[in-house]
């Protein structure tokens, strides 16, 4: 995990099988926020997935920072 350099972001890296079960509970985390617009669930900002010659492809999790 890592922390911009503000601190208002946390960037966590996933592995495939972490992605996909974001993506398939996406729906549900969306709804949760719909009917709980004060919740202290980290809010996420985005998945990417990072590509560089000649290295894997890294998966990264954008979230808003709690602590801050």
């Amino acid at each position: 995990m890592f922390s911009s350099f503000d601190k208002r972001f946390i960037i966590k890296t996933m592995n495939t099988h972490e992605q996909r079960v974001l993506k398939d509970t996406l729906p549900f985390y969306l709804n949760h926020f719909k009917h709980n617009p004060k919740s202290l669930i980290a809010k996420i900002y985005g998945i990417y997935t990072v590509k560089m010659e000649d290295i894997q492809e890294v998966h990264i999790l954008l979230m808003g920072n709690l602590f801050q």
